[in-house]
């Protein structure tokens, strides 16, 4: 099965550390804590709703068909992007699940 590699890399330089931290919070979510830790509640991203794994930082897999929402929203923020098809495993398909 075909699936979609995708490798960004943030501009430090350019993005100020909330603008980053924004980035990463509506790319993969967070845990928001209340009433100094009494309640947990988690925000969802948008990872939590396409099927992926990140074997190492900054880089997603992803099956094939979903990375035109990836890099769209990954486009605004940086544009750094690498974008390839891979061929994936038995593993990396277990890990998608």
């Amino acid at each position: 099965m075909k699936g979609i590699l995708i490798a960004y890399d943030i501009d430090t330089e350019k993005l100020k550390r909330s603008e980053i931290i924004k980035f990463h919070r509506k790319l993969y979510g967070y845990t928001d804590y209340s009433q100094f830790g009494k309640y947990k509640y988690h925000r969802e991203g948008l990872l939590d709703k396409i099927p992926h794994f990140t074997p190492s930082k900054s880089v997603i897999v992803t099956k094939k068909g979903y990375e035109k929402e990836i890099v769209k929203f990954i486009k605004k923020f940086t544009s750094k992007i690498f974008v390839r098809e891979i061929k994936l495993t038995k593993e990396d398909l277990r890990r998608l699940r």
